[in-house]
């Protein structure tokens, strides 16, 4: 997440997306990148560009974020996540759900655990 800011009821946010790889499609990726087809924890991730993608995500979307340094989670506002992004907090990735009728809004944000 690149930026958070409100917008009329909700916020507007600028995403970076990724591709989170894993098992053999993963291998076959980090062996064309890198010439090794190791995969660490069992994922790779593939960034092709920087290009940031615009999408709505009303204040009443569900977000989960990592707690206490593992794979636990904790449900928090949206107002909560805008603030964090600005404070530069989070550091893993998200996992994004988002409505396929127009204006296609963000229904929920989990951030993702990375071992």
């Amino acid at each position: 997440i690149a930026s958070l800011t409100p917008r009329g009821d909700g916020f507007e946010m600028q995403f970076d997306p990724a591709w989170w790889l894993n098992g053999e499609t993963a291998s076959r990726a980090a062996l064309e990148d890198t010439g090794s087809s190791d995969v660490p924890n069992d994922y790779y991730i593939v960034e092709e560009g920087h290009r940031l993608l615009t999408y709505l995500v009303p204040a009443t979307a569900r977000v989960s974020v990592l707690t206490g340094g593992g794979p636990a989670t904790t449900t928090i506002q949206v107002s909560e996540l805008a603030r964090m992004v600005n404070d530069e907090q989070p550091r893993a990735g998200f996992w994004i759900l988002v409505d396929h009728t127009y204006p296609s809004p963000v229904l929920s944000l989990d951030q993702q655990y990375q071992p």
